[in-house]
């Protein structure tokens, strides 16, 4: 080939006798040539924290000539947000639209993630060097106590104003 593109073919038959067939209206057959990686990413969620499992992530994919056959995704975990984990593979879809319903599979936290793919002539697109798409997930509920009111207890007047403290104590 000359370089990439779609190649089209076609074929012409001639006998011993020199008869030949006439040029087809069509073309028999094509081709494409296609050297570029594919190229994926996780599209943004909209907001950070998720409470509830699965979590849909949809992709965004681009493409030279040749389709996209699969796309995988990957992420990685931290308890603390301050730390990352290895980076681990979590499923490879091959249908279009390439959504992936994530499940969350080490628990409430924080979660990094990003995608690889290949295209049907078999170039594969690179890791990329940073994540696609940063989430929370905490699914429980936040709980709250009343810790300390002061003072206790407070009694009004008519056209007196009393000032409370109160502390709120965050459990989660």
């Amino acid at each position: 080939p000359s370089g990439e593109g779609v190649y089209q073919f076609c074929s012409r038959a001639t006998d011993l006798a020199g008869n030949c067939e006439p040029m087809p209206a069509s073309h028999d057959g094509e081709s494409g040539y296609d050297t570029v990686p594919p190229d994926t990413s996780v599209a943004a969620s909209g907001q950070y924290w998720h409470a509830t499992s699965p979590h849909s992530i949809s992709i965004t994919a681009g493409f030279q000539l040749a389709p996209i056959a699969q796309v995988s995704l990957y992420y990685r975990y931290s308890s603390d947000n301050a730390t990352g984990g290895t980076w681990n593979w979590f499923a490879t879809d091959s249908a279009l639209g390439w959504d992936f319903s994530f499940t969350w599979p080490d628990g409430p936290g924080h979660y990094q993630f990003y995608t690889t793919s290949t295209d049907l002539a078999g170039n594969a697109e690179a890791s990329p060097g940073a994540p696609d798409d940063r989430n929370g997930y905490d699914p429980n509920a936040p709980v709250a106590a009343w810790v300390t009111v002061s003072p206790s207890p407070a009694y009004v007047g008519t056209n007196n104003v009393v000032w409370l403290n109160a502390t709120i104590g965050a459990l989660d």
